[in-house]
């Protein structure tokens, strides 16, 4: 069988027999990376050349293309007032021929200057389209947060990438820690941009979660060999899947003499909850068959 190389938040909170919060929380608090899928423009937030759309650069293009039109329009209407074809309003004036020389000359000017500018433009979203990206986008504490406690977030417009070192620092500005690291900015180019996160978007690496269930195991085997009151000899690592097996391995070490739901939770990493839910499961399993009508005569006795 193939082993998934991710588990989306929601799948691990039923792996784990913990809640989405609770999850998010201790990711929060532990520092575990937590990803979302994301594809479109990602830049380092100090990249302002290349990072949001250049209003500037839009505005100067405008205002010459409108120029250059308006130009245009006055030595037209110009030549029809002389040619007899139109008569200029009280609010136009009559050119002479050094001012449509002039006026020429500036259109031609204005031109160049708008080829430039429509050159640049078209530079710097050929260059915007070398940072397109395709895949794991670590979020940001901010976000977790949100889902945490609303179930849901709105899409983020700056993570971190995924594998650039992320620690936390004190807050000066209010109370908790800050994530540092190589934080992007986001643009959604697509036709149809995702509004919304929620916590089957989040995602852990089975890497990182292999690593997380190492490190509790470790914790709760100590929890265990140090807790006198409990004679389970070797407390379990929390399985990866709680199957027949597992449960009934969790019944057994129950039944050992001091274990109790509670002993065995902290032992596992889970709550005392979980813990009863996967005794009953293993205790129904125990409970005898009804027998069907063919059972005794075996499978080669059966007419084909």
């Amino acid at each position: 069988m193939f082993e998934p190389l991710t588990q989306t938040v929601s799948q691990l909170a039923t792996r784990w027999g913990y809640s989405v919060h609770d999850v998010l929380t201790h990711a929060i608090q532990k520092n575990w990376p937590v990803y979302f899928h994301f594809e479109g423009l990602v830049f380092d937030v100090a990249d302002r050349l290349r990072y949001g759309h250049d209003w500037r650069a839009a505005s100067e293009s405008s205002r010459l293309a409108a120029n250059i039109e308006g130009a245009e329009h006055t030595l037209q209407r110009n030549v029809q007032h002389l040619k007899g074809l139109l008569t200029l309003t009280e609010w136009e004036d009559v050119l002479s021929e050094e001012d449509v020389r002039n006026l020429r000359i500036e259109i031609e000017g204005k031109k160049k200057l708008l080829k430039i500018s429509t050159e640049m433009n078209e530079e710097r979203n050929e260059a915007r389209q070398q940072f397109h990206r395709n895949g794991a986008l670590r979020a940001a504490p901010r976000t977790l947060q949100d889902v945490a406690d609303h179930g849901l977030a709105a899409f983020p417009l700056k993570a971190f990438y995924p594998n650039s070192p992320a620690w936390y620092v004190p807050n000066a500005e209010a109370p908790g820690q800050l994530l540092k690291g190589r934080l992007v900015a986001l643009e959604d180019v697509s036709l149809h941009p995702k509004t919304k996160i929620t916590a089957d978007d989040l995602f852990a690496t089975m890497e990182d979660i292999k690593a997380i269930e190492s490190e509790y195991a470790l914790a709760a085997i100590s929890v265990g060999t140090t807790n006198t009151s409990s004679t389970v000899e070797h407390p379990s690592v929390a399985p990866r899947i709680w199957d027949e097996v597992a449960c009934q391995k969790l019944l057994t070490e129950y039944n050992a003499p001091g274990a109790t739901q509670e002993t065995l939770a902290k032992i596992y990493g889970v709550s005392r909850q979980f813990i009863a839910r996967k005794l009953t499961e293993a205790r129904g399993s125990l409970v005898p068959k009804k027998a069907g009508a063919f059972d005794g005569l075996g499978r080669g006795s059966r007419k084909k």
